[in-house]
């Protein structure tokens, strides 16, 4: 076997399908945010949840220092808003409506800026962050959340698509 390449390790890795999320922070004097679909859940007790972030990102020393973020699960229809927080803006929500902070999701918990229309919102406090080769894995452990029903924003192959509509029913059984 030959040697893996960037290229055909991302190559490879795009097809697989997965979601597409927006994760914000605040430190309180600086607000971050970006599209990542390197989003999953770890475990159902206690609920955590992961994402990576590249250790070059200009973001991450917000990230490191907030000790909370939340998810927002974009809906089919958000496509332009997640290509917006990708090009990697030094503010990505400057002239953007956004949610009131997530104390209205949190209480006190935290003052994180949330994407409005997102199909879930969870917002986590940072339970570990873990160094992977080029990336940082940050661990969280939801502490509240919101969701709603509807076509999930998906990428695959490079690109984004609408996903299929919302239409199956949860298996009890799962």
């Amino acid at each position: 076997m030959s040697a893996i390449t960037p290229q055909d390790f991302r190559t490879a890795c795009s097809r697989f399908a997965t979601g597409v999320t927006i994760i914000t922070t605040t430190d309180g004097a600086t607000r971050a945010g970006l599209t990542a679909n390197s989003f999953s859940s770890v475990s159902v007790e206690p609920p955590l949840v992961l994402w990576s972030l590249r250790l070059q990102s200009r973001a991450r020393d917000v990230f490191e220092r907030a000790g909370r973020f939340a998810v927002n699960v974009l809906a089919a229809e958000q496509a332009e808003l997640a290509r917006h927080f990708a090009r990697g803006h030094d503010d990505p929500f400057h002239g953007l409506a956004l949610e009131g902070p997530a104390k209205a999701i949190a209480g006190d918990a935290a003052q994180l800026p949330l994407i409005p229309g997102a199909l879930a919102q969870l917002i986590c406090r940072t339970d570990q962050i873990v160094t992977a080769g080029d990336h940082l894995i940050f661990i969280g452990e939801v502490e509240a959340l919101t969701q709603r029903v509807g076509a999930p924003l998906l990428f695959y192959a490079g690109g984004m698509a609408d996903g299929a509509p919302a239409l199956c029913q949860p298996d009890p059984g799962a």
